[in-house]
């Protein structure tokens, strides 16, 4: 196969130059995790608009073609057009191998580079990770969070608080374990103290957030580190892009994630998911001082980093109450739980009075009653996504919705998904409504069964689908789908 001229776009180039410094950096520096070797990985990286860039692949597809792309990544294959039944981010099977997929997308700051090639890394973890059995947790999990406990959030924010401060002592020069595990056991018994007002199973889906996202991040933070500073210096190709000699923002970037700490679960942000990767990745790096060798715990005995650390700390649950006691006083804990409980009672207002707006929309309201049947797959937009409660999300964007024989699609009109009682409902504009079943014309006033097909289109919507009963019942539709 002879290679192909293709000329690639700033982003194109840049993406594939941090991911030939993401390769050149596991090369160059320590071992950051037993095992993990990046370029062993295959890599797809592609653009919403068509390119797509297979790296490292042994079978690749026949649609995919060698381009010219510099020797140091070996041998990468070029591709336009739509990649189909394609995973937006994560891993997926190309050609029987399982690749790392990532969407060419940078930021605008000064270490959008930098921030592009800790994705490639984090993602390349993962996939390490799935090989080791270490999955994320389900994502019923994540919605039935309570994500508006005043004393959660509150307790939350403290954790990362104490946080922030061990981190400050962990990366003093020369620090040593005696100095660093009382402030391990002041987090500690923070959060011995929120768990105990949580159900047991949303402490286990903190855990299995924490062990699977928290380790990607402190690799993607250690790699940073170590190529930011002398004696690394970066690829050929990064420097003659970038002008760079090294990660220069590297450290910058880290610093951000830091500051974060203190400000995880304030008034619920990151409350179901992104805390855990804050919390699990400065875990990590507090046992790299307490116990070097805690990789090697948490995947021989499946510990949890918590239980690792409390392991390693010494931590005792009786001396839970004081520690607590002095963490809250240190960090001003009152006027933050007074702040959680007013903005929780805010907050619970706004999404009913949203809510409200939604379904008291002039048109034809349907609910669409999908419980007996199995969802396959769906196409959101999650910057669309707005949680109401632990089981009601509005989508307000674009959401497309399949089962076995039935297709929801909605475009930009506003739709309510309840998932724990598996309906949609949504506010169809009375204009240009068309609405048959078993291909006839069917008034929704009515009631009626579809044995064949009903279909439903409209302004921003269009449901298909295969069996079923329709009710009217004070002006709702409701249509129980059966297949």
């Amino acid at each position: 196969m002879t290679p192909t001229d293709l000329a690639l776009t700033q982003d194109e180039t840049e993406a594939l130059v941090c991911l030939r410094e993401l390769l050149a950096l596991a090369r160059a520096a320590a071992p950051v995790w037993p095992g993990w070797d990046p370029s062993t990985i295959p890599f797809l990286l592609y653009k919403p608009s068509g390119s797509a860039f297979l790296v490292n692949h042994p079978f690749p597809p026949a649609e995919f073609y060698v381009i010219n792309a510099g020797d140091s990544l070996g041998r990468v294959y070029g591709y336009h057009g739509e990649l189909r039944k394609l995973r937006r981010t994560g891993s997926s099977e190309i050609n029987g191998f399982e690749t790392v997929v990532v969407p060419i997308a940078f930021g605008s700051g000064l270490d959008r580079s930098e921030a592009f090639l800790a994705e490639l890394a984090g993602e390349a973890f993962h996939r390490h990770q799935e090989g080791l059995g270490i999955v994320p947790p389900l994502t019923a999990m994540a919605d039935a969070y309570p994500d508006l406990s005043a004393e959660n959030n509150a307790l939350g924010n403290l954790e990362g608080r104490v946080l922030f401060e061990a981190m400050a002592s962990a990366r003093q020069p020369e620090v040593v374990r005696e100095a660093l595990a009382p402030v391990a056991r002041e987090f500690l018994a923070v959060r011995q103290a929120r768990r105990a007002g949580l159900p047991w199973e949303m402490a286990q889906y903190e855990e299995t957030v924490e062990l699977c996202a928290g380790p990607a991040t402190y690799v993607e933070d250690r790699l940073l580190d170590f190529g930011s500073q002398a004696p690394y210096r970066s690829s050929r190709e990064w420097r003659e892009l970038l002008g760079r000699e090294r990660l220069d923002y590297g450290g910058a970037l880290l610093e951000k994630r830091l500051e974060r700490l203190k400000s995880i679960n304030a008034r619920g942000e990151g409350a179901t998911y992104d805390r855990f990767v804050l919390t699990g990745s400065a875990i990590a790096h507090l046992l790299d001082v307490l116990e070097p060798r805690w990789p090697a715990r948490v995947l021989g005995a499946g510990a949890s980093l918590t239980a690792t650390l409390a392991e390693v700390a010494a931590f005792q649950p009786a001396a839970g109450p004081g520690l607590l006691a002095k963490a809250q006083e240190n960090h001003a804990y009152a006027a933050q739980y007074d702040d959680e409980r007013a903005f929780a009672d805010e907050e619970e207002a706004r999404r009913q009075s949203l809510l409200d707006s939604v379904l008291g929309q002039r048109g034809r309201r349907f609910v669409f009653d999908l419980s007996r049947v199995r969802m396959t797959g769906s196409d959101v937009d999650a910057a669309g996504v707005e949680r109401i409660d632990q089981t009601r999300r509005l989508h307000r964007r674009r959401g497309t919705f399949f089962y076995r024989e039935t297709m929801l699609d909605f475009a930009g009109l506003p739709v309510v998904e309840d998932r724990g009682g598996g309906t949609f409902t949504v506010v169809v504009p009375p204009r240009d409504l068309a609405f048959t079943v078993d291909h006839e014309p069917f008034s929704a006033s009515e009631h009626g069964r579809f044995h064949q097909r009903l279909e439903l289109t409209g302004p921003g919507v269009k449901v298909v689908a295969s069996a079923g009963t329709i009710e009217y019942d004070d002006g709702i539709v409701y249509v129980h789908i059966e297949r």
